[in-house]
């Protein structure tokens, strides 16, 4: 039990190795219901850092690639955005992307949607002009 004012276990983090083996099935189902299969769960989450992003696995997402690792691969492009490459990942993340996408990269990025692929793009305050990208091409 808790003690009294004590903050909820989800607050504190999970401290003990049980608590961890129990939370990790429901992440891993948290991430199968967000990604779809299995089979779209095993191919994992790129992270784009070929668009100078403000924010990368190994700077400003440290917390949150340490706690996707247990539950999918994550791996990173830093080479340009083509279709094949999208197909690699389940999930393909953009973080706050500040130089503008090529029309090739635009085309490639809607083919994989159009086949199902899930793209995010996370944005500062200010969002898409105050990067300096063209991301109001996609409409």
């Amino acid at each position: 039990a808790a003690a009294v004012g004590a903050a909820p276990a989800w607050h504190r983090g999970l401290g003990s190795g049980e608590e961890q083996a129990r939370a990790a099935p429901r992440g891993r189902r948290a991430c199968r219901s967000a990604l779809g299969s299995m089979a779209e769960l095993a191919k994992g989450i790129c992270f784009d850092c070929s668009k100078s992003e403000a924010y990368t696995p190994q700077a400003g997402l440290k917390q949150w690639r340490r706690k996707l690792q247990g539950l999918v691969k994550i791996f990173i492009n830093k080479d340009a955005i083509t279709l094949d490459r999208l197909r690699e990942a389940a999930c393909y993340v953009f973080v706050a992307p500040q130089e503008r996408f090529a029309p090739e990269e635009f085309e490639a990025m809607r083919a994989y949607v159009a086949e199902g692929g899930a793209l995010m793009f996370l944005l500062a305050e200010g969002g898409e002009t105050r990067l300096g990208t063209n991301l109001k091409q996609w409409r």
